[in-house]
């Protein structure tokens, strides 16, 4: 029997060597091109159309919604409780953030409460009891004037409540000859605040209890 010679050993290792780094590389572009057709994918999505759930729902005037206090607006398209405290604006996610259920407000505790496991979760959100361990999960929230000029914003990191701007218009105190002229100048109107949520930005809880 012939013993291989040492030069047909060579090549053939290094043949070996050829195809396993032709393979690596093949899998390599394989992977890099399934990424990238995967995001050119998420790039031709639509986006969301306004008042549809993950795009921007327009609440309308301030005046118009629950004053601090008072129980949440269910927005059920929205799926979302807007909230408004001392402290200021907030928009829930009315999922519970143990298995997704959608969460009911139960008027006469003050709390929202999961039909499926019994979570429970103050007004602003807080977890009160489980199994879920997390508070409810945010959208940004948005104040505008009438024409659409952006007044404030929740932060998109912390999720804080948005405080509602106080408009400073000091009372003008007219003397008697202003009193009996036409010519007296009227005071200007605050401007009138607009509320938006958009549920395309939600602010995800970290908490635990």
């Amino acid at each position: 029997m012939t013993e291989p010679s040492p030069a047909s050993s060579t090549s053939s290792s290094e043949a070996t060597r050829r195809q396993f780094l032709t393979v690596v590389l093949a899998t390599a572009a394989g992977v890099v091109t399934i990424r990238f057709a995967g995001l050119g994918l998420d790039f031709s999505q639509p986006a969301a159309a306004a008042n549809e759930y993950g795009g921007v729902f327009e609440l309308g005037p301030l005046t118009d919604l629950p004053a601090a206090g008072e129980s949440p607006l269910n927005h059920a398209e929205g799926r979302f409780y807007l909230v408004r405290s001392e402290a200021g604006l907030l928009a829930l996610h009315k999922v519970c953030t143990h298995l997704d259920c959608l969460l009911g407000w139960d008027e006469q505790n003050r709390r929202y409460l999961c039909p499926c496991h019994g979570s429970q979760f103050a007004a602003e959100g807080q977890v009160l009891s489980g199994p879920a361990e997390r508070s409810l999960n945010r959208f940004v929230v948005r104040l505008t004037t009438d024409e659409g000029a952006l007044v404030a914003e929740t932060n998109g990191v912390t999720g804080t409540p948005l405080a509602v701007p106080v408009f400073d218009q000091p009372e003008a105190i007219p003397d008697d000859d202003a009193l009996e002229s036409d010519d007296a100048p009227a005071a200007e109107p605050l401007p009138e605040l607009f509320v938006w949520v958009n549920t395309g930005r939600k602010i995800v809880s970290s908490d635990e209890s």
